[in-house]
């Protein structure tokens, strides 16, 4: 399980929303593309060994936050960016050399270098940093609503007016954002009780019933 936050176009003024995200993988999930990086190199030291080494760690940094840019905030990559070498070297998974050139004391290269996804995913989730999804990935919507925190939340009610806020809005299409189909099937997958409780069975369910790669929960409370 994955939690990530994306920002939407604003859609109601009076509604505070809290995102949340459950990303389940697919089988057929290929590795995404935003931790890998190709990076070039010229540092010139003492001996081509210590500028090779200072190189590789350049390359390192540079590549982390490259990819850091890439998947969260500017205030998450600004806390990942705090990482110290040591620490960060954990999060190298693959350095490969297309091509190298050095002399006594320079060394030139270009380099394409691979974070770690899962570990980083990991280390993000346990601080708290936020995950920012693909843009390619379809994600479906479940917004959930409540009058008030204690009221008995909505899904599929009349009521439900942060659902049909998002029925009639013009969604981001930057990443493709899918409405929640009133339908027989997801009315029978999928009820607000289960969706607050990131029912895992129903929400992989909803999510092949639908031909979705991610599924949001939007918990959205009037606030007046």
């Amino acid at each position: 399980m994955v939690y990530g936050v994306v920002v939407l176009n604003m859609l109601h003024r009076f509604f505070s929303v809290l995102l949340f995200v459950v990303c389940f993988a697919n089988v057929a999930y290929s590795s995404d593309e935003r931790f890998m990086v190709e990076v070039d190199v010229d540092v010139v030291d003492v001996d081509a060994s210590k500028a090779r080494e200072r190189a590789m760690s350049e390359a390192n940094r540079a590549s982390f936050n490259e990819v850091v840019k890439r998947i969260t905030t500017t205030d998450g990559a600004a806390k990942l960016a705090e990482m110290t070498d040591a620490q960060l070297i954990n999060f190298i998974k693959e350095v490969g050399v297309r091509q190298e050139k050095y002399s006594d004391v320079r060394y030139i290269a270009t380099l394409n270098v691979v974070i770690h996804e899962d570990m980083l995913k990991q280390y993000m989730k346990e601080r708290n940093i936020p995950m920012l999804i693909q843009s390619n990935r379809k994600v479906l919507l479940i917004p959930i609503f409540r009058e008030f925190e204690a009221d008995r939340p909505l899904l599929w009610e009349s009521s439900n007016q942060w659902k049909i806020a998002f029925d009639n809005a013009d969604l981001n299409k930057t990443i493709n954002f899918v409405n929640l189909p009133s339908n027989s099937t997801n009315y029978s997958i999928i009820d607000a009780d289960k969706a607050l409780a990131m029912d895992g069975m129903a929400l992989d369910k909803l999510m092949r019933a639908n031909g979705v790669d991610d599924v949001y929960v939007l918990d959205a409370v009037f606030d007046g």
